[in-house]
């Protein structure tokens, strides 16, 4: 992983799917409070290497464990997608800003993926300690990608595009939504 021990903290981990409607059941590591993780918080589901971010739409503290409602995650096949994921919280909080390393904005770049094509512009551009993350919609549905250097192949700022090679599953998650 490419973050500072001081941005994300590893809290729990996915161990199964809870019901039909995309309900995951986590397990927190020892050393993790079971409080850590709330409504409306940005929670990491670690998957192919990469922290891929979610909201939190409900928690439900049962024991030791937590089942957890995710945005965008609205189904038993999706779900099934992050058993076994580690998941993060910040340890930091969360900064909005649409300036990066660059020293310029990416607000309505067009993204093209590799594999996809146009995925769309980007419509918010938020900054979170070791893994900035974009938005971008198509077709109605918000994709959220990370700004890393492992995903963005291509930065043109004169044509106000960037190209990336998302990993296998990222966009098919948003899109399958």
């Amino acid at each position: 992983m490419y973050f500072g021990k001081d941005e994300l903290s590893l809290v729990a981990s996915v161990k199964k799917t809870h019901g039909l409607t995309g309900n995951l059941l986590l397990t927190f590591h020892d050393d993790a409070s079971n409080n850590i993780i709330t409504e409306k918080s940005p929670v990491f589901l670690h998957k192919e290497g990469i922290p891929v971010p979610f909201i939190s739409e409900s928690v439900k503290l049962t024991g030791m464990n937590l089942i957890i409602k995710l945005k965008r995650i609205d189904s038993i096949e999706k779900a099934n997608f992050f058993v076994g994921c580690d998941v993060y919280v910040l340890s930091n909080s969360t900064q909005k800003d649409t300036k990066n390393d660059f020293g310029f904005e990416f607000i309505e770049f067009s993204v093209y993926d590799k594999h996809y094509g146009f995925i769309g512009k980007i419509k918010h551009f938020e900054i979170i300690p070791g893994n900035p993350v974009f938005e971008t919609e198509l077709n109605g549905k918000k994709i959220i990608i990370p700004f890393s250097e492992h995903i963005i192949t291509k930065v043109n700022k004169n044509k106000k595009e960037i190209h990336i090679d998302a990993p296998a599953g990222l966009i098919e998650i948003y899109l399958a939504m």
